[in-house]
C-alpha cells in the first residue's frame, strides 16, 4: 500500500523510500474515519486492543520497515559474499605465456605481412605513378571525372532501345507479312544497331578530339564528322526502307532501298516514314552524348584512375586483413590482461569500499526505520485527534502510549551475522605493474606491424 503513496529517495544500494503522510492520511481516509469512530466512541474506554485503523497503520508501518530490513539482510549479505571473494586467484604465469604467444603470432604476420603485401603494394605504386606521368604528359591539372552510375546509363540505353523498338513496330508493321510482331523484330533489330552505333561513336570516337595528340584529334574530329553523316545516312535508310517495305513488305531489297535513297532523298510521302527518321536521329544522337559521358573525356585518363583505385583497394584490403588478424591476437590479450589489472585493482581497494558503503547502508536503515516510527506517531496522532474530538466518553489509555516498533532491526541475531567482516587484504601492485609491461610489449609488436603497412603510398 505504502508503494503507490511513496516517493524514492537517494539511497547506495537499496531503495528506502519515506512516507508520504499527507497521501497516507488521504488514503486512509483517517479524519473521516476517526471522527466516525469517535462518535461511536470507538474504541471504548476500557478497550486493550487498538482500533481498526491504529492497526492498518502499525501494520502498514511494520510491512515497511520488514521489507527494508529484507533487502538490507539481502545486501549485507551480498556484501559478505563479496568480501569473501576478494583474493588474488589469477594464474600470474598464464597471462605470462599468453603475452608471449600474442607476440609470437604477430610477429608471424609481420613477417608474411611484409611478402606477400609487398606486390600488392608495388601494382598500386606503379599504377599511381602512370597516372601522375599521363597528367604530366597531357598537362591535366584537374582530377578525372569518373560516371556516377553506369548502370543508369546502360538502363537508360536499354530504354532508348525498347521505345524506339515499339515507334517503330507501328511504323513497320502494315507492310510485314507477320503483322505487328514481323514489325516488332525488324524494329528491335533496327534500334538497337542504331543506338549502339551512337554509343560506340561517343565513347570511341568523340572523345579523341580531347586527346593531347594531334593525330588523335584530327581523328575525332574526323569521325565526328564521319559518324553524324552516318546516323543521318543510317536513320535516312530505314526511313526509306520503311517507303518500299509498305510496298513489297518482306521481298524488299536491300540494294532497292539504297536506290530509293540515293534518286529520292527528301522524298518521303509517309508522315510516319519522316518521324521514324527524326526518332532514329534523336535517339541515336542521345546514345552518341550518353556514349560520351561514359567515360573522363580524355581517352585513357578515366581507366587510369580506375586501375589507380582498384590496385589502392586491393592493396588496403590486404593490409586490413592482416591489421585485423594482428590486432585481433591484440585485443584478445590485451582484454584478458585488463580484465586481470582491474580486477586486482578493484580487490585492492574494494574491502574499504564495501566496508565503507555497509556503513553507509546501516546508517541509512537507521535514519528509515527512525522515519516510519516517526510517520507512525503522526498518522496515530492524526486519527485518535479526529477520534478525540468527536468523543463522548473517555479514550482508551493506550491513546496516550506513542507509537513504537517493538525492536530495532540492527539488533537482530540474523542482522548481527551478517556484519562479521570476511575477506583477504592484498597488495596487488607489483603484478599490476608486471602486466602492465606486458601488455605495452604486445601493443608495440603490433605498432611494428603497422609501421610496415602504410596505408599512404
Amino acid at each position: 500500500m505504502l508503494d503507490k503513496l511513496q516517493t524514492p529517495r537517494p539511497s547506495v544500494a537499496l531503495v528506502f523510500r519515506p512516507v508520504d503522510i499527507p497521501a497516507q492520511a488521504r488514503h486512509r481516509n483517517l479524519e473521516r474515519r476517526g471522527q466516525e469512530d469517535g462518535r461511536r466512541n470507538v474504541p471504548g474506554p476500557s478497550a486493550a486492543m487498538p482500533s481498526a485503523v491504529e492497526q492498518e497503520i502499525a501494520s502498514d508501518m511494520s510491512s515497511e520497515r520488514d521489507r527494508s530490513a529484507s533487502e538490507l539482510a539481502s545486501d549485507l549479505r551480498a556484501r559478505r559474499d563479496a568480501l569473501s571473494r576478494l583474493q588474488t586467484g589469477m594464474n600470474v604465469a598464464s597471462i605470462r605465456q599468453a603475452a608471449d604467444d600474442a607476440r609470437v603470432k604477430i610477429r608471424e604476420l609481420q613477417a608474411k605481412l611484409t611478402s606477400d603485401l609487398k606486390e600488392a603494394q608495388a601494382q598500386a605504386l606503379q599504377a599511381e605513378q602512370e597516372l601522375q606521368q599521363f597528367k604530366t604528359e597531357n598537362r591535366i591539372a584537374r582530377t578525372p571525372r569518373l560516371p556516377k552510375n553506369r548502370k543508369m546509363a546502360v538502363a537508360l540505353l536499354l530504354v532508348f532501345i525498347l521505345s524506339e523498338s515499339i515507334c517503330s513496330a507501328f511504323f513497320f508493321a502494315p507492310g510485314s507479312d507477320y503483322g505487328l510482331l514481323g514489325g516488332v523484330g525488324l524494329a528491335l533489330g533496327l534500334s538497337a544497331t542504331n543506338v549502339a552505333i551512337g554509343f560506340a561513336s561517343g565513347a570511341l570516337i568523340l572523345r579523341q578530339m580531347n586527346s593531347r595528340s594531334i593525330l588523335r584529334k584530327a581523328f575525332g574530329a574526323l569521325g565526328a564528322i564521319v559518324v553524324i553523316c552516318a546516323i543521318i545516312f543510317l536513320n535516312g535508310f530505314v526511313a526509306h526502307f520503311r517507303e518500299l517495305y509498305q510496298q513489297t513488305g518482306d521481298a524488299t531489297s536491300i540494294h532497292a532501298v539504297l536506290n530509293n535513297l540515293i534518286q529520292h532523298t527528301f522524298e518521303l510521302s509517309s508522315i510516319y516514314s519522316w518521324l521514324l527518321f527524326i526518332a532514329g536521329v534523336s535517339f541515336s544522337l542521345i546514345s552518341l552524348y550518353k556514349g560520351y559521358g561514359w567515360d573522363d573525356p580524355i581517352p585513357g585518363y578515366g581507366y587510369l584512375e580506375r586501375r589507380r583505385l582498384d590496385t589502392r583497394r586491393a592493396y588496403l584490403d590486404e593490409r586490413q586483413e592482416f591489421i585485423e588478424d594482428a590486432a585481433h591476437e591484440r585485443d584478445d590479450f590485451s582484454k584478458n590482461a585488463k580484465a586481470h589489472i582491474e580486477k586486482m585493482r578493484a580487490d585492492s581497494g574494494q574491502r574499504e569500499q564495501i566496508i565503507a558503503a555497509r556503513a553507509r547502508q546501516l546508517a541509512e536503515f537507521q535514519s528509515i526505520e527512525t522515519d516510519l516510527a516517526n510517520a507512525g506517531r503522526t498518522l496515530m496522532q492524526m486519527y485518535r485527534e479526529a477520534n478525540l474530538s468527536h468523543r463522548t466518553v473517555p479514550p482508551p489509555r493506550h491513546f496516550e502510549q506513542r507509537f513504537s516498533f517493538p525492536d530495532r532491526v540492527l539488533e537482530r541475531p540474523e542482522i548481527k551475522a551478517l556484519l562479521i567482516d570476511q575477506g583477504l587484504e592484498h597488495d596487488a601492485e607489483s603484478l599490476i605493474v608486471e602486466l602492465d609491461g606486458l601488455r605495452r610489449d604486445v601493443f608495440g609488436s603490433f605498432d611494428q606491424l603497422i609501421a610496415q603497412a602504410p596505408a599512404e603510398l
